[in-house]
C-alpha cells in the first residue's frame, strides 16, 4: 500500500470508529429490567466492534510494512548515491541516521502511530463489550437465582405485568 492509500484507509476507519462509537456508547450501559433485549442485541453490537477492530489491525499491519518498505527504499538510494545525501564515507550508522530523518520515513511513522492509536481505542471498545457480556451474564444469573434486590424484583414484576397486558390487548 502507498502512503496515500493508507492515509485514506485511516480516515475511513477513523470515521467508521466515530460512527460506531455514536451508535454503541449509550448502549454500553445495561438495562437490567430488559435483560432479554440486552442479550439479543449484544452479539450484533459486539460483531460490529470486532469487525472494526479487525480492519484497524489490517491497517496497522500495512502501516508497519510501509515503514519498513520506505526505510529500505531510502537505504538503497543512500547506498547508490551517498553523495546526494552529503555522505563522504558510507557507514551503516549513517545510513540508519539518514533513513530516520527523511520526510518519507517520518510520514510513514506518523501513519503507523495514527493506526496504533486507533487500534488501542478499538481494543478498549472491544474490551468494554467483553465486559458488558460478562455483566449481562452476571445480572441474568442474579435474577435467575432470585438474589437480586427486592426493589429490583418488584420493578421487574411490574414491567412483566405491563408487557403481559400489552400482549393480551394485541
Amino acid at each position: 500500500m502507498t502512503v496515500k492509500e493508507l492515509k485514506d484507509l485511516y480516515q475511513d476507519l477513523e470515521k467508521e470508529k466515530s460512527n460506531l462509537l455514536e451508535e454503541v456508547e449509550s448502549r454500553l450501559k445495561i438495562d437490567i429490567y430488559n435483560l432479554e433485549k440486552e442479550c439479543a442485541e449484544h452479539p450484533e453490537l459486539y460483531y460490529n466492534v470486532a469487525v472494526l477492530n479487525s480492519s484497524i489491525s489490517f491497517g496497522l499491519s500495512n502501516a508497519e510494512l510501509l515503514v519498513k518498505e520506505v526505510k529500505a527504499e531510502i537505504a538503497t538510494d543512500i547506498r547508490q548515491n551517498p553523495k546526494s545525501y552529503g555522505i563522504e564515507k558510507l557507514t551503516e550508522s549513517q545510513i540508519i541516521e539518514q533513513t530516520d530523518i527523511t520526510n518519507e520515513a517520518q510520514e510513514a511513522r506518523e501513519i503507523r502511530l495514527d493506526f496504533q492509536r486507533l487500534k488501542n481505542e478499538a481494543d478498549g471498545l472491544l474490551n468494554a463489550f467483553e465486559h458488558r457480556r460478562s455483566m449481562i451474564n452476571n445480572e441474568t444469573q442474579l435474577y435467575l437465582s432470585k438474589l437480586s434486590e427486592p426493589r429490583q424484583e418488584a420493578q421487574v414484576q411490574q414491567i412483566v405485568r405491563k408487557k403481559l397486558r400489552k400482549i393480551k390487548k394485541d
